[in-house]
């Protein structure tokens, strides 16, 4: 059939749906009565237009949808349905997720020919699947029959189609995640609010199409949730472009490069905040050029600016009281936040939020799809112990230690023994170091996805701890259809470099092309080892320091052999303190370190001695 035509154009997401879906399927479900509840019918049409266009791939459109509905339902404070108007947003931004991951794949794959995944997505992409006859959903297949219902044998299925249907579901990890093909279709907001701890809320955060807008909703288990939207101002829309454009710069080679000038001159208390006393504050600069040589934290500086100008930007939107209440009672809760983001909000450091002080733990996930998808497999794959850690360290053995020799620091080796050693709380662990030799991409792959004959059906983590970036050792086109089913923890403690480690990987980065530089990014990083099947994924965003990734490896494990979930270990780790002058409270970890490590997945991973 014909999609329909008309409308006044008002609203973005009934724009899209009205442009691009053929409602005359579904005309006898969605016929709208103009003597009924106009509130609950168009709500009604959205959510089933936005279901439609996230079964058929286009997650754009769905996103639009959703959003629409979101907005059709309402909130509390106007009469509305905040439990639909909730659902509608977690289902739009699952999709803007899905949108941004399916490119990630694409791109991922382009450099492998031979890929079956690339050559049967292509074939999804390439043939014009539309809704046919019998509504958006076939029986036994995730993808709806193409229009005109039957193809020959009248089973209401196209058998190219069908074929790279089948192999991408039972053999692809990724695709089963991104398409959330683990839950119960479009239930899987219901799926997930009754499967989540009590003691776990969402927080998610969506911007519209043109972010000129940001929606807010907090839900978890049994509680109401809460519902909000805000609209920026053309200058507030400058300025959030312009944060977001700087914290692309902090994760970029820049930032890099002063750490490499700055992590061994300052040492370990470069990562620390100063606590003086009044008296010492007058005489600062006097007292610093008596000690030699002062290099100023730029990246310092940088951070904490943009985390002071995304409070400024998100400031309205958490001001609002139904948002504001919720997360008061999470906090008083003292329950932990899982932050569901626009995929162009995840550059942004949310975990210096004012508003998420004092939360159990403050963890991000890419999506409700996947988030659901990663407790599925926990569940199949529990029993994790710290014997079954595999661990890759410094591959090519290029940290000698500080280059400071009046500030001494242990070497990426050194720190993995006292872990991974005899009397170390991961004692039993097997790995590679770079004293016995370069990790092989198979070595990798043998780790990620288990080994032996029950290998890839047992509960396992892996650790990368050393310099550069994790995926330049491992490129990405090894990583892309791998599946790691039962990888409950992936560490990866990168993003820290001396002189010859930079060197060489800056002539190797002169070798690629800028998408490939791309994949190897933070968030691009989490998103594949996510797809792959990795169910919590710690990693840096941005440069660090060896002092402060050595000590993130000793106090998380030393966390973790102590019973605390990973969530826990690591929030830990952010408040820790250190000394104090004069019964002073003690110093604090710069913002450069406090939120640099983020984790993506399950806050709730624990694992046994």
């Amino acid at each position: 059939g014909k999609a329909k035509k008309g409308g006044d154009g008002d609203g973005e997401g009934a724009a899209a749906v009205s442009n691009e879906l053929d409602v005359d399927a579904l005309d006898e479900e969605l016929a709208i009565d103009e003597k009924g509840n106009l509130r609950v019918q168009s709500l009604d049409l959205l959510t089933k237009s936005g279901d439609s266009l996230g079964w058929l791939g286009r997650f754009d459109e769905a996103c639009s949808a959703h959003l629409a509905a979101c907005e059709a339902a309402g909130s509390a404070l106007d009469d509305g349905k905040p439990v639909d108007a909730f659902k509608s947003l977690v289902k739009a931004q699952s999709s803007g997720s899905s949108a941004w991951m399916s490119e990630l794949r694409a791109r991922s794959t382009c450099t492998v020919p031979g890929s079956r995944e690339r050559l049967f997505s292509r074939r999804l992409v390439r043939c014009d699947r539309e809704i046919g006859e019998d509504g958006p959903f076939s029986e036994d297949s995730c993808f709806p029959p193409l229009a005109g219902g039957s193809h020959g044998s009248g089973s209401h299925k196209f058998p190219p189609v069908d074929a790279a249907v089948g192999y991408l579901k039972e053999k692809c990890e990724a695709h089963s995640r991104n398409m959330g093909l683990n839950g119960s279709g479009d239930l899987f907001v219901d799926d997930l609010l009754a499967a989540m701890p009590s003691n776990l809320r969402l927080l998610v955060l969506q911007l519209n199409a043109n972010a000129s807008g940001i929606y807010a909703g907090v839900g978890s288990k049994g509680k109401m949730p809460a519902v909000a939207k805000a609209n920026f101002s053309k200058t507030e829309c400058k300025g959030l472009a312009d944060l977001l454009k700087k914290m692309r710069v902090v994760e970029g080679s820049s930032f890099a490069k002063f750490m490499l000038g700055y992590a061994d001159e300052g040492g370990e208390d470069g990562d620390w905040k100063e606590e003086k006393k009044e008296a010492e504050t007058e005489v600062e600069e006097e007292s610093g050029e008596k000690e030699g040589i002062h290099i100023n934290d730029d990246g310092e500086d940088d951070v904490a600016d943009c985390i002071d100008k995304m409070e400024t930007l998100l400031g309205e939107i958490f001001s609002r009281p139904q948002v504001s209440a919720a997360l008061d009672e999470a906090r008083e809760s003292k329950a932990g936040i899982v932050v569901l983001a626009d995929p162009r909000l995840h550059l942004l450091p949310l975990e210096g939020l004012s508003c998420l002080k004092g939360m159990g733990c403050v963890t991000r996930d890419f999506s409700a799809r996947i988030f659901l998808s990663r407790m599925a497999s926990v569940v199949k794959f529990s029993g994790l112990s710290m014997k079954d850690m595999r661990y890759i360290i410094d591959p090519r053995l290029e940290d000698t230690g500080s280059a400071n020799a009046n500030k001494p620091r242990a070497t990426c080796v050194e720190v993995s023994e006292e872990v991974f050693g005899k009397t170390g709380p991961c004692a039993g662990s097997a790995g590679v170091t770079g004293k016995d030799r370069i990790a092989s991409d198979w070595e990798w792959q043998d780790m990620l996805a288990g080994s032996g004959p029950t290998g890839s059906e047992q509960a396992r983590g892996f650790l990368y701890y050393g310099p550069g970036r994790s995926l330049a050792h491992f490129p990405p086109s090894r990583l892309s259809g791998m599946s790691s089913s039962g990888l409950n923890l992936l560490m990866l403690v990168d993003r820290s470099e001396n002189d010859g480690s930079y060197r060489r990987q800056s002539k190797l980065d002169n070798q690629k092309r800028p998408e490939q530089l791309a994949l190897e990014g933070s968030m691009e990083s989490a998103a594949l080892f996510s797809l792959s099947g990795a169910n919590c994924v710690v990693m840096n965003r941005w440069a660090s320091s060896f002092h402060s990734n050595g000590r993130l490896v000793k106090d998380i494990f030393s966390g973790l052999a102590s019973g605390e979930t990973i969530g826990e270990a690591l929030s830990k780790f952010r408040e820790g303190k250190k000394g104090g002058v004069d019964g002073g409270e003690g110093r604090e970890l710069k913002a450069r370190v406090k939120y640099n490590t983020v984790v993506f997945g399950l806050p709730f991973v624990t694992m046994s001695r």
